[in-house]
């Protein structure tokens, strides 16, 4: 059996195609510290790994600054919003929590685009990402 050549285009099409599919989906990815969400469109969950964990979450300015610090004790485990965005100005901004639990934010994904590092989806609030990052 040989190399065929127009496999690697195939497998780009399968691709794109199947990202084409998110068009207009809302999805979530697993906000790190590298990701700056834009309020007030950034809708932020928090998803709690242990029960009656205390967490701390703090927001940065996209200059660096922290503008503010939430300490809160949750009792339930699993996905829950998080209200991080009441009285800060339109802007860019970091999220980062420490404790048992991990960062969401959902998004509307508004286009696809293929680049050389693969297909990418451009979410409301956020921006940029690879399609490995978004979770349904």
């Amino acid at each position: 059996m040989g190399f065929d050549e127009k496999q690697p285009a195939r497998m780009q099409s399968n691709q794109a195609l199947q990202a084409s599919a998110y068009v207009g989906r809302q999805v979530m990815l697993v906000l790190d510290a590298s990701h700056y969400v834009h309020h007030p469109d950034a809708a932020i969950l928090i998803d709690v790994l242990e029960a009656a964990s205390l967490i701390r979450v703090f927001v940065y300015s996209q200059s660096g600054d922290l503008v503010k610090r939430m300490v809160l004790t949750v009792d339930n485990i699993g996905l829950q919003p998080l209200d991080w965005n009441e009285n800060l100005p339109t802007g860019k901004y970091r999220l980062v929590a420490q404790g048992e639990a991990v960062l969401m934010v959902s998004g509307n994904v508004d286009s696809v685009s293929l680049g050389n590092d693969g297909l990418r989806l451009n979410v409301a609030g956020i921006g940029d990402v690879a399609l490995e990052q978004v979770k349904l």
